[in-house]
């Protein structure tokens, strides 16, 4: 049974079994019509689960030159519409450079949002950065990332707004304190989550030994996962929605460049996502940007686990009463 707020208890508390004429002229009420009257109070949480609401998406751009100006439109875009939020899917190109001044514009240009906004990592934000002589800069940008984007107490989210939406890190718990980028938050009956999972493979490498960015990180998304499905059941959340840059779902052999015998860095995420989907009662949404793959931006389900990829610029997501999901791009 569903317990009306604390007033209306309190207004209740120590009243005898016949209560006086008052509130209601000429009549008396006894205690099993009290509890009847309510047992028939609508559910504050049932309107909130049930109303419906949009959000946004802005997938990284395409062009190196056009970078910035690609975000400047997705965000005029988004500006125009009272949105929950907005998500940000990949901060660049794969093809701008992974220095601290473009990170540094690229927080200042979101902060300018008039929605809430959260940032989902991308390859090209870390994962593929080179130095100078060709070498990999991934762990570096990863740690400069984290620094400039999700030094507590949040994201680009207001106070307000953090606390409004119930915005929880990866990061609040010790063993998984570098992973503050995995966060997760809900509105509407709906919980929402982002998780590291770059298109490069996974930031998988080959290298002699333990792979130990990817082995770690695949530890800490694991965790982040049942964490995900435990909060979904304890709230009783009528979808979740997870952000990630890769296409996890897509088999090796059908990416484009294929090699033979090469190892798929989604393998293990693959079988989680789907672990999850079956154990969960709702719908899961995947929301990734277009990897090896020449299929068009668009929605698309497979029983309760369906994926959407973006395509450049801003998708609105409008989430109906009933659950259902409808997308609409370019503003």
């Amino acid at each position: 049974m569903t317990l009306p707020p604390l007033p209306l208890l309190a207004a209740f508390a120590g009243t005898p079994a016949r209560c006086r004429r008052g509130s209601w002229p000429g009549r008396t009420f006894s205690i099993a019509a009290m509890l009847a009257l309510l047992l028939a109070l609508p559910s504050p949480a049932t309107h909130a689960q049930a109303r419906s609401f949009s959000f946004g998406v802005i997938g990284q751009p395409e062009r190196a030159g056009a970078g910035e100006q690609s975000f400047r439109k997705a965000l005029t875009d988004a500006d125009r519409e009272r949105l929950a939020f907005i998500v940000i899917n990949g901060l660049k190109s794969t093809a701008e450079p992974c220095t601290d001044r473009l990170y540094t514009e690229r927080r200042e240009l979101l902060q300018a949002a008039r929605n809430t906004v959260f940032v989902s990592l991308a390859a090209g934000d870390w994962a593929r950065c080179r130095r100078d002589d060709g070498s990999s800069a991934a762990i570096d940008r990863l740690a400069r990332v984290r620094e400039i984007f999700f030094t507590e107490p949040g994201n680009l989210a207001d106070a307000a707004a953090v606390q409004a939406l119930s915005i929880t890190r990866q990061s609040a718990a010790v063993q998984f304190r570098d992973y503050a980028e995995n966060m997760r938050w809900q509105t509407g009956g709906v919980l929402f989550a982002t998780l590291n999972l770059p298109g490069d493979n996974n930031h998988y490498t080959a290298d002699a030994g333990r792979n130990s960015e990817f082995d770690d990180r695949m530890i800490a998304n694991r965790a982040w996962m049942q964490r995900l499905l435990h909060a979904a059941k304890q709230n009783k959340a009528r979808a979740l929605v997870l952000f990630v840059d890769a296409d996890p779902l897509l088999l090796p052999k059908a990416r484009k460049g294929a090699v033979a015998g090469k190892h798929d860095g989604y393998t293990q995420f693959r079988r989680y996502l789907r672990e999850l989907a079956a154990q969960y009662p709702g719908r899961v949404l995947l929301v990734h940007n277009p990897q090896d793959r020449n299929t068009a931006s668009g929605m698309a389900w497979r029983g309760n686990l369906g994926e959407l990829v973006l395509g450049p610029g801003y998708t609105r997501v409008t989430i109906g009463p009933r659950g259902a999901f409808s997308i609409k791009a370019d503003g």
